[in-house]
């Protein structure tokens, strides 16, 4: 239980900010993606859409980690 109160408080903040930035990302490019359909912007869109889900998670984390820690000095390692 103790573990539980230590980890599920921040568990909970990373999954929340995962949404939001889904939902800021996503809803915009399907908007896009519909109102400018089979033109370039859709096909952008889609192009977004599809390296989102073929990334795996643990090659972008060391990718966000190289870019935001490394060489941007944003946020710790």
């Amino acid at each position: 239980m103790t573990d539980l109160q230590q980890f599920v408080p921040n568990t909970m903040e990373l999954a929340f900010a995962a949404l939001v930035f889904a939902i800021a990302v996503g809803v915009p490019l399907g908007l896009i993606g519909a109102v400018y359909r089979d033109r370039w912007p859709d096909h952008v869109s889609r192009f977004v859409a599809l390296i989102g889900t073929s990334v795996p998670v643990f090659w972008l984390g060391l990718l966000m980690l190289y870019v935001f820690f490394y060489k941007l000095q944003w946020l710790p390692g």
